[in-house]
């Protein structure tokens, strides 16, 4: 690996940040990569009934039938992921890319690196989340490798509060905080974020530069590391979300127009 008719109407509704509309050559084979919650899948106030937004699972089925490389990379533990998309043919890839469960069904863990750290700065941070959930109301999300700490159910004030927390633990243990839609991400182990999956995901799925594009969308700061990456190494990013989550990034409302976009993209 070196890591260095109907189609013009969509194109015509849809508001690109590059010159000209970017569209994939019919001969390539690109690699598309998507976050889940909030990307792939509406932010819901209830985290546990998060499912896939039927045009994007549309999508992501006829990019496979049209001979692409699909991805699925969440922050989510892959146990929790997997059944959520339900779609054989993906690479999916659960704890930012420590686990993967690839197209063949085979299962991969690159885990065992990071586990001595996560779990010593889980242990040290453990009063804080204490503090932060039962003091402060926040509900927090423990997916091991990474906390969510969900706000969207608290006041104004309360929300600041908790960031300050927040902070404050990542001063002292030496974490990364990445804000998302209504929550924060902490990150134990500071090499470890989504740009990691996407460097796992390229050798797994044998991708190369000289062979077709990186596309990634996503939807906040977790993602927008993974795509600073993807747009270094010449690709595609897309921010379903307000504004561009990196420079240079696609903007779109939802998954619906996250959708739209990638079709017109691909050429389907």
């Amino acid at each position: 690996m070196r890591l260095s008719g109907e189609r013009r109407s969509v194109t015509s509704r849809i508001s690109l940040s590059e010159p000209r509309p970017i569209r994939r050559p019919e001969t390539e084979r690109w690699l598309w990569i998507f976050d889940f919650d909030g990307t792939l899948s509406p932010i819901v106030p209830d985290r546990h009934s998060a499912m896939m937004d039927r045009s994007c699972r549309r999508l992501l089925m006829d990019l496979m039938q049209a001979g692409q490389q699909v991805a699925i990379l969440s922050s989510r533990r892959l146990d929790d992921l997997y059944p959520r998309i339900d779609l054989p043919g993906v690479y999916a890839g659960g704890g930012m890319g420590l686990e993967w469960i690839l197209p063949s069904g085979e299962r991969r863990s690159y885990a065992e690196a990071f586990e001595e750290d996560v779990i010593h700065r889980r242990t040290a941070m453990s009063g804080q989340l204490d503090y932060i959930e039962h003091v402060l109301d926040a509900d927090v999300e423990d997916k091991f490798w990474t906390v969510s700490v969900h706000v969207r159910h608290l006041e104004q004030d309360r929300k600041e509060e908790v960031k300050r927390e927040l902070d404050a633990a990542a001063r002292l243990y030496g974490l990364k905080i990445r804000n998302a839609p209504e929550a924060f991400e902490v990150l134990f182990s500071p090499s470890l974020d989504k740009s990691f999956g996407v460097s796992v995901l390229c050798r797994i799925a044998k991708w190369e530069a000289s062979r077709g594009r990186l596309v990634y969308a996503g939807d906040d700061e977790n993602d927008s590391v993974a795509m600073e990456l993807v747009a270094h190494l010449g690709g595609v990013t897309i921010s379903v979300a307000r504004f561009p989550t990196v420079r240079e990034s696609i903007v779109v409302r939802d998954p619906p127009h996250l959708a739209a976009v990638c079709r017109s993209i691909a050429g389907l």
